[in-house]
């Protein structure tokens, strides 16, 4: 396989993660990749810990002033020019041969448009360790910290600050088609830092240009809609254990809580990612 993967990073005050978070992509056993990182006018010695690396690979983008996210994102895609497009959060940790794992996928596969692998989720404040997985292999939406895509010149959407993973998979890449495809391993460790919430959430109102985001992305399934309409308005206040409800009826997602020994001991993979915390 010779296929040139970029891997994008937007990076923002990350000097207790950044190290570990490039190291595990710089150890890849697939190693004909590109970095591209772009920091958002970080206060700390991020970009200083990013130079320290000195691997040609590493392709360093810097904002005077805080992009979000996804429009970070929009500006490393429009610089990404290779086949395939990985999704690195600046705090996250990759098994060695994830991204191998995923490009044979897609590369013997040609139906798939993107593919994902189970994760670790750490969520630092409550001290949590949760696998996350998805009990089968074709879906439409993942968890978006974990996804591999072919770059066909995909952009996310920049209306609206809330809903950007769910846009962008479900109505950009895949076009509501299961052709994401599901690696049944653990290959990804995804760090949160704060709660149990992700962006899109803490930035969540109840306001009319919400409520149309909502519907005009799961308007071709009732059935997502009516348990939304159940759920949707408490599970960003209720925390985890109800957002694992939704997320298992609605995707499939199956949420398994362990602790840092036993993950230590579960596979080689969890064992390889536990590692960097030792």
């Amino acid at each position: 396989m010779n296929k040139i993967v970029s891997v994008l990073i937007c990076s923002f005050n990350a000097s207790d993660t950044i190290w570990n978070t490039l190291s595990s992509v710089l150890n890849q056993t697939y190693k004909n990749i590109e970095v591209l990182i772009l920091d958002n006018n970080s206060k700390d010695n991020t970009v200083e810990l990013i130079k320290s690396f000195n691997d040609k690979r590493i392709k360093l983008f810097k904002s005077k002033k805080n992009l979000w996210p996804y429009w970070g994102l929009n500006y490393l895609l429009e610089r990404a020019k290779w086949k395939y497009i990985a999704i690195q959060d600046h705090d996250d940790l990759r098994c060695s041969h994830k991204l191998e794992k995923q490009i044979d996928i897609l590369e013997n596969n040609p139906q798939y448009i993107g593919s994902w692998t189970w994760q670790i989720e750490y969520y630092s404040k409550q001290r949590k360790w949760i696998i996350t997985n998805l009990k089968w292999g074709k879906t439409n939406f993942v968890p978006h910290t974990s996804l591999l895509f072919r770059n066909w010149k995909y952009r996310y959407d920049k209306k609206n600050d809330f809903l950007w993973d769910a846009f962008f998979e479900l109505k950009i890449l895949t076009k509501w088609k299961k052709n994401l495809y599901s690696i049944p391993e653990v290959l990804l460790l995804h760090y949160n830092k704060e709660s149990w919430t992700n962006y899109s959430d803490q930035r969540f109102s109840l306001n009319k240009a919400n409520y149309k985001r909502f519907f005009s992305i799961y308007k071709n399934n009732l059935r997502i809609i009516i348990i939304y309409l159940l759920f949707f308005f408490f599970y960003v206040i209720w925390g985890v254990k109800l957002k694992n409800k939704v997320n298992k009826i609605i995707l499939g997602y199956i949420h398994k809580e362990l602790t840092f020994d036993e993950l230590l001991r579960y596979d080689e993979n969890t064992k390889e990612l536990m590692q960097y915390y030792l």
